[in-house]
């Protein structure tokens, strides 16, 4: 009896898993009804109204929100494609305004040297020199670093008006090296020789300022002066191994044979 008692106390029934899963399947069921019911219910039909009404409002602002920020990203990239065009107006204006100054520089230290030199005084000066006299006619007349470097390296090496030597200095370089007569004498040989035809009154000024008249004036049975029709002077050599005597019945009939502009002659080489 007591082993009897013993075994039945070892084997007491356990709860078994099928009835375990039954229950939670019953309890399911019963919370899907309870919703349900609830659902059906007039009350909870309005709360499922009402939640879907939120719902639907929610996602119209949503909409809107998105539809703001889409016009916004468009405004700025629209903002972002314009900014790059003004700012090359902007450079293209400040391009153009540098390059004016710079010109306006140049031309005061060339005219500068260009006085000088019909002054008599042809000794070079260096970059501060110039400066300085330059700004003794212009007060306001003062360079950056920048054009300075600009005037030292491009400007002034690359003007055909300017001689640079040693230094480096810089003096006026005329049209012509003359000194005296002799040198002008030979230098309208020498252009009526190669085709050149004549020399302007105004280079032979700017080469010797002090001489050139009296050396003109002494010349005047080895040259020939032509005034053109916009007033400026131009002297040739006069060979006078060409001298002819032409009849002047010729020399009429010439003179009433029409000649056509420059610009109209049809050139052809033979």
């Amino acid at each position: 009896l007591l082993l009897n008692r013993e075994m039945s106390g070892q084997q007491q029934p356990q709860p078994d898993l099928m009835s375990q899963i039954s229950g939670m399947k019953s309890s399911h069921m019963r919370s899907l009804v309870t919703t349900a019911d609830s659902w059906s219910s007039p009350g909870g039909l309005k709360r499922k109204h009402a939640d879907g009404g939120k719902q639907k409002k929610s996602k119209q602002k949503r909409d809107e929100v998105l539809r703001q920020m889409a016009a916004d990203h468009h405004q700025r990239q629209q903002s972002r494609g314009s900014m790059p065009k003004m700012t090359s107006s902007t450079d293209k204006t400040s391009s153009s305004s540098s390059a004016a100054a710079n010109f306006s520089i140049l031309a005061k230290v060339v005219d500068l040297l260009k006085c000088r030199h019909q002054e008599g005084n042809n000794f070079p000066l260096d970059l501060a020199e110039m400066e300085e006299e330059v700004r003794e006619k212009h007060p306001t007349f003062f360079l950056t670093s920048k054009q300075r470097a600009w005037l030292h390296h491009h400007a002034l090496p690359n003007n055909t008006k300017v001689e640079v030597s040693d230094g480096p200095k810089y003096a006026y370089k005329p049209t012509y090296n003359l000194k005296n007569r002799k040198q002008l004498l030979k230098l309208l040989q020498r252009t009526d020789i190669n085709g050149g035809g004549g020399i302007l009154m105004e280079d032979i000024e700017e080469s010797m300022p002090e001489k050139a008249k009296a050396a003109v004036a002494s010349l005047a049975d080895s040259i020939v002066a032509v005034t053109r029709s916009d007033k400026k002077t131009v002297f040739f050599f006069n060979d006078k191994s060409a001298d002819l005597t032409v009849d002047e019945e010729l020399q009429r009939l010439w003179n009433t044979v029409p000649t056509k502009e420059e610009s109209q002659v049809t050139y052809r080489v033979v």
